[in-house]
């Protein structure tokens, strides 16, 4: 006999049958593999059709689905800089999750600076690099000397969790003559 398998959320939606085998103990077992693809309660059931010696059963068990872990990391093009001299902020986020299949990250990083004066350019949207990772860049052109904290805030997605990363960007002022 088979036992019909179904997962009950969006893209998971499956249907999938399970060949019986005996286990011994007047039971029988089988077993799928089922990939979700977003975090949440994910409902399974499976379903025993009736048959001539036994009545039909159903069970039901909700598989709870967490975000993947990730890691954001800040670097600058160029650190120290002087005054109103523009430098690079690169930002990978990394998918550092241990268990099942690592996946790029994606969306957009908010680049933001402990001085509010800073003038940040572009929009950090993230492309991919290699097959866990994912890199954005944008400027910033600071306007008065000192330790800059640049921070980089990658928001959580649905299938990843946020990660933030701040380090300071070294601003002097400009040598005179």
């Amino acid at each position: 006999a088979t036992v019909s398998i179904t997962a009950s959320v969006g893209p998971d939606g499956i249907t999938r049958t399970c060949r019986l085998t005996n286990s011994g103990n007047d039971a029988a077992t089988c077993s799928v593999s089922i990939k979700a693809v977003s975090a949440s309660v994910h409902n399974i059931t499976a379903t025993f059709p009736a048959t001539s010696v036994h009545s039909t059963s159903t069970d039901t068990k909700g598989l709870t689905v967490n975000t993947r872990a990730t890691s954001t990391v800040v670097t600058f093009g160029a650190n120290p800089i002087v005054v109103n001299e523009t430098t690079t902020v690169n930002v990978t986020v990394t998918d550092i999750e241990s268990a099942g299949t690592k996946s790029n990250p994606t969306g957009t990083v908010i680049v933001s600076s402990s001085v509010g004066s800073d003038v940040i350019t572009g929009t950090c949207s993230l492309t991919n690099s290699g097959t866990d990772a994912a890199t954005c860049s944008v400027s910033i052109k600071p306007v008065s000397a000192s330790i800059h904290d640049v921070t980089a805030t990658f928001a959580a997605t649905s299938e990843h969790t946020t990660s933030t990363d701040t380090k300071g960007l070294t601003v002097n002022t400009p040598a005179t003559s």
